[in-house]
């Protein structure tokens, strides 16, 4: 009986097409470091599928940086080395990188572990199981096959044309030019169609959902709150959180019955994008409205400058409101439907726009009131908001002299009157918690509350460790100031800066920054009501009030009638 043997050119394809799906050495030295630096700690503690992404694209860099390396040293300085090592010595070096992976791994897993559970004690969180490192494991190594395998196609790419190439140019030009021709094609695609189909899908998904009727409550019975009785705005024509706004948040009852007092109800006035067809047109329509219900004659005048979803923080309006026991306006513009990080990378300067509309409309009908007459006027803004509530001014003294006060909490990286803020502060005090000046008239607070011997006109709330505040394109090669010591108080000591592995880090934390408890991260919630006392002077309020207050907000279900006083959502 005879042997069927397969023919000499299956082995050969089958050898060929091993060799090709094998993994460079050197690169896999280059994906197993940065894998393992992808484990240590940054400002928040994540959730295992945002580090099995972080930990799948670095290991991805790493084995692309050194492939790299190797591939110009040795068309470098070991161009001319014959010696090459032995089988025996190759496999030698290849099973030391598995025992280092093999036991690396296992290792800085464990040290994980040790940093995870550090991060979530000082934010009170729970630790998290065995299974969390293995699904990290598991998913960020699919990912990062998934990835070798796109790098391989393109590659493959690379070397046709290269091959077309070279019947006109010598083969290292050729191989320079196919290489640059498909990262060219590469970064376009990326930067153009791709970006934009995800705008695109990004618009189509979040206007569906900005159409949508909030959970709770149904267009305002109040004479007091835009798209109620007698107002030029529409309920059709808000977005769902500027429903959400309208609709919810305390009345005069439920002021009243906090304070002992009588109450007035709140004013609250909005427009959205379909209220109006642009900026100054929705800007004149809300001062249209405070008009309408009394705004300009409350005791306080909040200019909101919302998120990218037209969010405005429900803690922040409802403190307010309970401070001067209704006696106040509140008016905010919708100027995008996106989120914000989304709203950002489309067209931040929608956001100035907006803001700057808006505020200059309102003041220039609020300086029109005698002096004696006029509301504390405030300035208010979260997140994008303060990014777009800023850009109304050209200096943090133009803020100071057209405003009675102002709270930005959580401002990005890239907000121009707080960088330029921090960046003028007192050498002596770290970046995450600056001293401008003497620290009276800007103060800069991790947890809402301000010592000032009086009242400051602008308060800065961010916390320590919220990446929003801290994040920028310097990460990627520059060792920031807030890196020195010393850290937050919620912040890790074994926190270190990385040349690329950080910036990866830190934009990973963005990702989950409202994701953790209240007091850290960009979760700022209650704490805002303590910005808002350091601001202002609401009569007959005490500690205690305080504290109730604050029980209120954490608690609205059991407290208030419509359960809806603020809400510890996330910001939008």
């Amino acid at each position: 009986m005879s042997i069927r043997r397969s023919p000499p050119h299956f082995g050969k394809s089958l050898r060929r097409l091993r060799s090709r799906a094998a993994c460079h050495p050197a690169g896999l030295c280059g994906a197993l470091l940065f894998f393992w630096l992808s484990l240590l700690p940054s400002l928040l503690p994540r959730p295992w599928f945002y580090q099995a992404l972080l930990s799948g694209i670095l290991a991805t860099i790493g084995y692309a940086l050194f492939r790299a390396l190797w591939a110009l040293a040795v068309a470098g300085p070991l161009r001319r080395v014959e010696w090459r090592p032995p089988v025996r010595g190759r496999r030698a070096l290849w099973w030391l990188l598995v025992l280092a992976a093999g036991s690396g791994t296992p290792w800085m897993f464990w040290r994980a572990a040790a940093w995870q559970t550090e991060l979530r004690l000082l934010m009170g969180m729970q630790s998290p199981g065995p299974p969390h490192y293995l699904l990290i494991l598991s998913v960020g190594g699919a990912l990062f096959a998934g990835l070798i395998v796109a790098g391989r196609l393109l590659r493959l790419a690379a070397r046709i044309l290269a091959r077309r190439l070279s019947r006109w140019f010598p083969p290292f030009a050729a191989a320079v030019l196919g290489a640059a021709a498909v990262a060219t094609a590469t970064a376009w695609t990326i930067q153009y169609p791709v970006f934009h189909l995800f705008i695109g899908a990004s618009d189509a998904l979040f206007s569906q959902v900005d159409q949508q009727e909030p959970e709770h409550g149904g267009p305002p019975v109040e004479a007091t709150r835009s798209a109620g009785p007698g107002s030029a705005v529409t309920w059709e024509g808000l977005g769902l959180y500027g429903r959400e706004f309208v609709s919810r948040g305390p009345r005069a009852e439920h002021l009243s019955s906090f304070s002992g007092r009588p109450a007035a109800d709140p004013i609250r006035v909005y427009a959205g994008l379909r209220s109006a067809p642009d900026p100054a047109t929705r800007a004149e329509l809300v001062v249209r409205e405070l008009e309408r219900t009394g705004g300009f004659s409350r005791s306080v005048l909040v200019v909101a400058a919302t998120t990218g979803t037209g969010w405005v923080d429900p803690n922040a309006a409802a403190s307010i409101e309970y401070l001067y026991n209704g006696d106040t306006a509140i008016a905010a513009v919708q100027y995008s439907y996106l989120p914000s990080w989304i709203s950002f990378l489309a067209d931040a300067d929608r956001a100035r726009a907006s803001s700057t509309a808006l505020f200059e409309a309102v003041h220039a009908r609020w300086t029109r009131l005698p002096e004696g007459e006029r509301p504390l006027l405030l300035l208010y803004g979260e997140s994008l908001g303060v990014l777009g509530g800023e850009a109304a001014f050209d200096d943090i003294d133009e803020v100071m002299a057209r405003t009675d006060g102002v709270l930005w909490v959580g401002p990005p990286q890239s907000s121009r009157l707080h960088s330029e803020v921090v960046a003028r502060r007192n050498p002596t005090s770290p970046v995450w918690l600056p001293v401008y000046g003497d620290g009276e008239e800007v103060a800069f607070t991790g947890d809402g509350t301000v010592d000032t011997a009086g009242r400051p006109a602008v308060v800065y709330l961010q916390h320590p460790s919220d990446p929003i505040v801290l994040w920028s394109t310097d990460l990627l090669f520059s060792r920031p100031e807030w890196m020195d010591p010393p850290h937050g108080p919620d912040v890790s000591e074994d926190l270190r800066w990385r040349p690329i592995i950080t910036w990866w880090q830190i934009t990973a934390d963005m990702a989950v920054s409202t994701r953790v408890p209240e007091g850290h991260g960009h979760a700022y919630g209650t704490e805002q009501l303590d910005s808002w006392l350091a601001l202002t002077d609401p009569p007959h309020w005490t500690d205690h009030d305080t504290e109730r207050l604050r029980d209120l907000l954490l608690h609205p279900r059991r407290s208030t009638p419509d359960k809806e006083p603020g809400d510890t959502h996330a910001e939008r």
